[in-house]
């Protein structure tokens, strides 16, 4: 019985007071609804930013990786001639001592200390 006469004092409260109740209510959805849009507005911010520094991020890998290749590119063109170059020496060499007379011989005579010479 005490719970009833609890219940009707609180909803004659509630009729007596339903402008100031309703102002309140409003006031909180509001504030909540606001809180809420400017929570989701610096979300957003903070995601656009950071998506951002990693496209920069992501190009400035681009660039260096383009900038690495050339770099490599120059050297395989530079190694490939030099390694033309040392096969064409390492072929006149044998050529030359296909010719002379003491190509054959275990030691190493004047004309092949020299050809080994210029190889270095």
């Amino acid at each position: 019985m005490q719970s009833l006469s609890l219940a009707l004092m609180a909803w004659g409260f509630v009729k007596k007071h339903r402008a100031i109740i309703t102002k309140v209510v409003a006031i909180g959805g509001v504030i909540i609804a606001a809180y809420g849009f400017i929570y989701g507005q610096g979300y957003r911010k903070a995601e656009q930013r950071y998506l951002n520094q990693i496209r920069a991020t992501e190009l400035a890998n681009d660039r260096a990786i383009e900038k690495a290749d050339k770099a490599y590119s120059a050297q395989i063109v530079i190694l490939n001639t030099r390694n033309r170059e040392l096969k064409n020496a390492l072929a006149e060499n044998a050529a030359k001592r296909a010719v002379d007379p003491r190509g054959a011989e275990p030691g190493l005579g004047v004309d092949s200390v020299r050809r080994l010479n210029r190889i270095r």
